[in-house]
């Protein structure tokens, strides 16, 4: 009978141990690295700092003087699309502009939903 019971034991703390492991990474356990949400103030003002560069050009070109307000989407994986609003909607320099996000302006990933935010530049 003592036999048996050892083998009882056994299954026991396999079974115990499969549960805990399968609970553990349901949980999210294994992994250590979590997206926070969303994106802070200052980490905006870093990824469109980089397209000042990219505004200054757009000016140059088209000679247009006034505030430009781009309408940023950021996705959670970092892409931001914009849209120029008020008086640049729909002109070339506004176009120029929001071109220059998708392609230079870059977040880092964040968990949850897209954003999007106003973001103004003075172009003189």
């Amino acid at each position: 009978a003592g036999g048996g019971g050892g083998s009882r034991t056994k299954k026991k703390k396999k079974k115990s141990a499969g549960v805990d492991a399968d609970a553990l990474l349901a949980a999210g356990a294994g992994s250590r690295v979590r997206k926070k949400k969303g994106l802070s103030r200052g980490e905006v003002k870093r990824g469109m700092r980089r397209l000042m560069g990219r505004v200054r050009s757009c000016f140059d070109k088209y000679k247009v003087p006034g505030q430009l307000v781009l309408r940023v989407t950021v996705q959670p994986s970092g892409r931001a699309s914009a849209v120029p609003r008020g008086q640049f909607a729909g002109s070339a320099t506004g176009r120029c502009v929001a071109a220059g996000v998708a392609r230079i302006v870059k977040f880092p990933s964040f968990a949850g939903p897209a954003i999007s935010f106003s973001y103004p530049f003075i172009l003189q």
